[in-house]
């Protein structure tokens, strides 16, 4: 096989997703995330997701796609199995009011001290020893501000600190077990995060964000939707970053 990427995580879709999800992925990635070149993409990043949709959208490439990768042993997903993507009610234009969400930033920091996750609430703790990860959704333990009392101005959308701008897919997960939702992140900080999904949600809902920048947990501060574009403002619960360099650079 030429190409040995994952034709389901370049969609990101579940390799059980049926061809509905697969072409309302690729139609949000490509339109609703402006991924395709005539509306600011990556020339190179559009070719690999059409690449991708060519295939999984033909049942018999499909099938011949699915039985090489089980033949070369390509791992499929990062995660534990999830269940089918459930029907979202479309968002309608609406501007919600950042809410003040001290009091669920303070249980979170009661919940990191008692290992508890705060995303699926379960106890992260094996063989007594605390864990940096959740075991269960794989969430981090960490609160960034908890040392520094930061974050608190980043819930009513005055920030600590800039945000570096970034151009890249991120997943949203609203519960779990949940299948994912791609995303657009927009900009990014130690206590916050701004990014665009095709799904409406709610201040103080809280979130997990899985990406090659970040993977955190974070509540949701303000949401403002256009069409089918909603904008997302978050502040961080708990968070580890893969480059802390990232927020020096003010390079996207």
């Amino acid at each position: 096989m030429a190409n040995r990427r994952n034709y389901y995580r370049l969609l990101h879709v579940q390799p059980e997703a049926p061809q509905e999800i697969i072409k309302a992925s690729y139609r949000t990635l490509m339109t609703t995330l402006r991924l395709h070149p005539d509306r600011g993409g990556d020339t190179d990043t559009a070719a690999l997701i059409n690449q991708a949709y060519a295939v999984l959208s033909d049942p018999v490439k499909r099938k011949e796609y699915d039985q090489r990768v089980h033949k070369l042993g390509i791992r499929t997903t990062s995660e534990a199995r999830k269940p089918s993507v459930q029907a979202e009610p479309p968002p309608t234009h609406s501007h919600t009011r950042p809410a003040d969400n001290s009091r669920a930033r303070e249980e979170a920091q009661s919940d990191i001290a008692s290992n508890r996750c705060v995303f699926c609430g379960s106890i992260a703790v094996t063989r007594h020893i605390a864990l940096a990860t959740c075991s269960r959704c794989n969430s981090p333990l960490v609160n960034p501000n908890a040392k520094t009392g930061k974050g608190k101005k980043e819930l009513f959308g005055r920030r600590t600190t800039t945000r570096t701008a970034k151009n890249e897919i991120v997943m949203i997960y609203t519960g779990w077990p949940h299948p994912g939702i791609a995303a657009r992140l927009r900009n990014l900080s130690p206590e916050g995060i701004s990014f665009e999904m095709a799904m409406q949600s709610s201040p103080g809902k809280i979130l997990k964000v899985s990406g090659n920048a970040v993977e955190g947990v974070a509540q949701v501060v303000s949401v403002r939707c256009v069409g089918e574009l909603c904008t997302v403002h978050a502040a961080f619960l708990a968070a580890t970053f893969q480059n802390v360099g990232s927020f020096v650079s003010t390079k996207a």
